[in-house]
């Protein structure tokens, strides 16, 4: 009768999985990962503590592709989406979807940027991110959220173990 061993792949379920256990690459994602949701926190508690209507959503109400009320509506509401899905990503339940949500939300970020500055690249604009601040060129905008966004979409169950709360054991 002839042993046969077998070892188990770096992706194999019985292996034990810790932080040594991540590629480079799941490093990148989860640095983005966790970069992306305190971003939306740290903006959106600058957007509570001074609120008001940014070049951004001024712009994008110019060109009539905002209405007053759904401008309102994001001055008044968009902080309180930011803290939830920032609090969401931070816990790490269910990693890989709130990671969809916020690479969407990005997204969105950098399509309204486009569109308020109507594809002028250099044109600086202060996108309201931060509360008031300097007026960056729309290029430097467009590719932080988009650097921040990508990475997100590869963010996968395998990602739960290294979650911010998972490691410092406040979630189950």
């Amino acid at each position: 009768m002839r042993d046969i061993t077998t070892t188990a792949s770096p992706r194999s379920p019985n292996k034990q999985a810790g932080p040594a256990a991540a590629t480079p690459l799941d490093l990148l994602v989860l640095v983005d990962y966790h970069l992306a949701a305190i971003l939306l926190l740290i903006a959106a508690v600058l957007k509570l503590s001074k609120p008001g209507v940014g070049e951004l959503l001024e712009a994008l109400h110019e060109q009539e592709i905002l209405s007053l009320e759904m401008t309102i509506l994001l001055v008044r509401w968009l902080p309180w989406l930011e803290i939830i899905l920032g609090l969401w990503a931070v816990s790490g339940i269910h990693l890989e979807i709130s990671a969809v949500f916020m690479g969407v939300l990005y997204l969105i970020f950098t399509a309204a940027i486009l569109a308020a500055s109507g594809g002028h690249l250099l044109l600086p604009l202060d996108c309201g991110c931060f509360g008031k601040s300097e007026s960056w060129p729309v290029l430097l905008l467009v590719l932080r959220n988009t650097a921040l966004a990508l990475p997100l979409f590869f963010t996968g169950k395998r990602h739960r173990q290294w979650a911010l709360c998972r490691r410092f054991h406040f979630s189950h």
